[in-house]
């Protein structure tokens, strides 16, 4: 990016203004995670209370594992998505800011988090209410449901659910092991 000459004091402000622009794409995607989440604990919470309250029904249950792992997934999405921002962030942007801020740029936050995300116990600590709120009650409703189920279109919505459930866990795997598979090329710059 850099010719050797001094950069200009616009090429700090449009790398400021990228990061600003993907800080909010951050945020927004944080608060649509956050949405996920309400969203899903209403559909558990309403589906849950009807199917209990009375056993006619007790079929809204099948809705939540199919609700249930297709938002954990679109929450997955947002993760992999802020991830790939923050190593951009991190990775490129940090370095064209150092380059025209001729080393002045103290920034550090995106290497930091890295390292942060590479702690194991807190990884699967905080993992475990996403794989029970996702996966663990549509699990349940599903192993309920096998002795309640008496109609084709009822097992195939059932068989449909099961395949997103073991989808969502797939999912969850691959997020929660991601950081440990090999390190960051932040962390390899920074070495």
């Amino acid at each position: 990016m850099s010719t050797g000459k001094t950069e200009s004091p616009l090429a700090v402000q449009i790398i400021l203004a990228e990061f600003t622009a993907l800080r909010q794409e951050i945020s927004d995607r944080s608060t649509a995670q956050y949405t996920l989440v309400s969203l899903n604990l209403t559909a558990i919470s309403a589906f849950g209370g009807f199917a209990l309250s009375n056993e006619h029904y007790r079929i809204l249950l099948l809705l939540l594992p199919i609700l249930s792992p297709a938002m954990g997934m679109l929450y997955f999405d947002h993760a992999i998505n802020i991830g790939h921002i923050g190593h951009y962030i991190g990775q490129e942007l940090r370095v064209a800011c150092d380059v025209a801020s001729q080393g002045t740029n103290p920034s550090g936050y995106e290497r930091v988090v890295r390292g942060y995300e590479r702690k194991r116990w807190g990884r699967v600590v905080f993992g475990i209410p996403t794989l029970l709120m996702f996966a663990g009650i549509p699990a349940g409703a599903l192993i309920y449901l096998m002795w309640h189920l008496e109609a084709t279109w009822m097992w195939l919505l059932w068989a449909l659910g099961a395949g997103l459930v073991l989808s969502f866990l797939a999912s969850w795997c691959i997020f929660l092991y991601q950081p440990f598979r090999q390190p960051s090329a932040i962390e390899a710059k920074s070495c």
